[in-house]
């Protein structure tokens, strides 16, 4: 069809002057010519965009980006997890603590976000000495539990008494539970140990290792996980599955109604890693087919579970994380460094709303 009109028009050109035919030509050549220096200029502005955003996205990964002050946009849930037969519920902005916590009216409920400022101090009075003691609780019971088990004959293969210890982490949920009771949240409705399970999508249920659940409402999931030397690499990827396995089972059940209709519920992250030569060293990456993030590329341990936090939250398969090391000698008596500023938030819900991140409050 193109063709046919070209050579119509090309018939219809011919019949005119000279001096016309040259201005056609001369138009059609200038036409041709504008578009192609078009085409290669946005070629040309593509690739640099494109560079730039690379270079911005790598930047924010590697923790070496800072909050400008602007607002943040309501969260969304990770994976395209809006498709689907729950897309217009899902869009729904969270209820605040306030209300879902509170049976009384609108006066009520200004009554409690007036006292959220001086709540906020109480709990930031002390914190620094309060993580310091969860610290101290996990490394003395680990020594407990080693000392135990070697006495007992029944010593786990090499150090895996750090994993099978569950009752290590109870310092640090015991400090999530007086944030969060603290914020205003009765302990009635805060499950540790007991009552822990959610229904999963991909699997029967899933125990978590803190819950706020009040009214068939799901307002908060707390996952604590925790690794020490030596063996850090097998280690480090199963942490790493179980992570981003738990987080889409989570949001995929959601996403399903599973949890009736709460709304979208504060999930946090806490890691807390042996800082030790091992976890220090540099680690080569194996490439034999393709080039892996230039982020890893030497990472010891320590930034791989840096960057594995961080990307957690990026990409919105959790709402928060938070991130601390500490050596054998150091932790036992309560000391702890916090790798990344970005990491160093407490898994506390902000009072605006379960789903609306971190507060303000530090581990530093």
């Amino acid at each position: 069809m193109a063709i046919k009109l070209l050579e119509q028009a090309s018939t219809k050109a011919a019949k005119l002057p000279e001096d016309d035919q040259r201005a056609v030509v001369e138009c059609i050549l200038g036409e041709l010519l504008s578009e192609r220096r078009w085409q290669e200029t946005s070629a040309a502005s593509r690739c640099e965009l494109g560079r730039l955003a690379e270079e911005a996205q790598a930047g924010l990964y590697a923790g070496k980006t800072r909050p400008l002050g602007f607002a943040r946009a309501k969260p969304c849930l990770p994976g395209g997890l809006y498709h689907g037969r729950s897309q217009a519920r899902m869009r729904s902005c969270p209820l605040p603590l306030g209300v879902v916590m509170s049976n009384g009216g609108p006066s009520q409920r200004g009554r409690e976000t007036r006292n959220t400022a001086h709540m906020r101090q109480d709990i930031l009075r002390d914190l620094r000495e309060r993580s310091g003691r969860a610290v101290a609780h996990y490394w003395k019971t680990r020594a407990g539990q080693r000392d135990k088990q070697k006495l007992t004959g029944k010593a786990d293969q090499g150090l895996r008494s750090a994993v099978t210890g569950g009752a290590q982490m109870d310092g640090f949920i015991d400090l999530f539970t007086e944030l969060i009771t603290d914020s205003g949240i009765p302990e009635l409705y805060v499950f540790r140990k007991k009552a822990v399970e959610l229904p999963g999508f991909f699997r029967p249920t899933k125990e978590w290792d803190l819950l706020v659940v009040r009214e068939e409402r799901l307002l908060v999931a707390i996952e604590a996980k925790s690794q020490v030397g030596p063996s850090f690499g097998n280690n480090f990827n199963n942490r790493t599955e179980e992570a981003l396995g738990s987080a889409l089972d989570l949001w995929t059940a959601y996403r399903e109604r599973a949890y009736l209709t709460s709304p979208q519920p504060f999930v946090g992250y806490f890691f807390m890693l042996e800082d030790c030569e091992a976890s220090n060293r540099s680690v080569r990456v194996q490439e034999p087919h393709f080039k892996v993030f230039p982020e890893f590329v030497g990472a010891s341990y320590l930034r791989r579970y840096e960057l594995l936090c961080r990307k957690l939250v990026l990409e919105r398969h959790y709402t928060a994380a938070a991130f601390i090391s500490a050596t054998a000698d150091g932790g036992i008596q309560g000391r702890f460094s916090t790798p990344a500023e970005d990491l160093s938030r407490t898994l506390r819900p902000s009072p605006c709303g379960p789903s609306a991140g971190a507060g303000v409050t530090t581990w530093r």
